[in-house]
């Protein structure tokens, strides 16, 4: 379950709502990572729907980019104290 040589199961990108909904396809994916699908809710037992997934990034990418943000402020200010701003 979850990431297998690379791939994303697309049932965990339906979140919550994990046990209402059966995927039964994927057909397109966009330039934001947004997942065109197919697939039947459960409950109801009605198919043929069609789902956008999108995805959701792990708590380590936003805490790299967290990292990485804060290093940049830190490394301008030293450079505007140190003198080195042009501009």
């Amino acid at each position: 379950m979850g990431q297998e040589n690379g791939a994303i199961s697309l049932e965990n990108l339906i979140g919550d709502q994990i046990d209402e909904w059966f995927i039964t396809g994927a057909s397109e994916i966009n330039d934001n990572g947004y997942i065109l699908a197919t697939g039947y809710n459960r409950c109801s037992g009605t198919s043929n729907h069609q789902l956008l997934l999108r995805p959701i990034p792990e708590p380590g990418t936003a805490g790299l980019l967290l990292v990485a943000l804060a290093g940049s402020s830190c490394w301008r200010r030293r450079r505007y104290l140190l003198g080195g701003a042009s501009g």
